[in-house]
């Protein structure tokens, strides 16, 4: 069985720089991972009138996300279709796949 290339995480994931301004009168989806590998999942609904903070990233399905506090815990996931859209706050970094070219 041949084993998996090391390679450095820079150059399999990209760092998501999608954000947008939340509008005041509409509802947005906020996404929270879950410790110990139970996934990523679905914080709450709420206005953009109650979302502190100015601009937040987009997370899109596939992407890999992790909590910036508790990522040693396991608060690593993928998001899942349907969370596609959602909204997190920089403590939850977003990455996309790019997978190596091969030759």
């Amino acid at each position: 069985m041949k084993s998996w290339p090391k390679v450095r995480l820079a150059e399999v994931l990209r760092r998501s720089v999608e954000t947008i301004l939340p509008s005041p009168e509409t509802d947005y989806r906020e996404i929270t991972v879950r410790l110990w590998g139970k996934g990523a999942v679905l914080r709450r609904i709420a206005s953009g009138a109650n979302l502190a903070g100015g601009r937040r990233f987009v997370a899109r399905s596939g992407q890999l996300i992790l909590s910036r506090i508790d990522a040693r815990n396991g608060a690593i996931a993928l998001v899942p279709d349907e969370l596609d859209g959602a909204l997190v706050t920089n403590d939850f970094p977003l990455f996309d796949p790019d997978p190596p070219k091969r030759s």
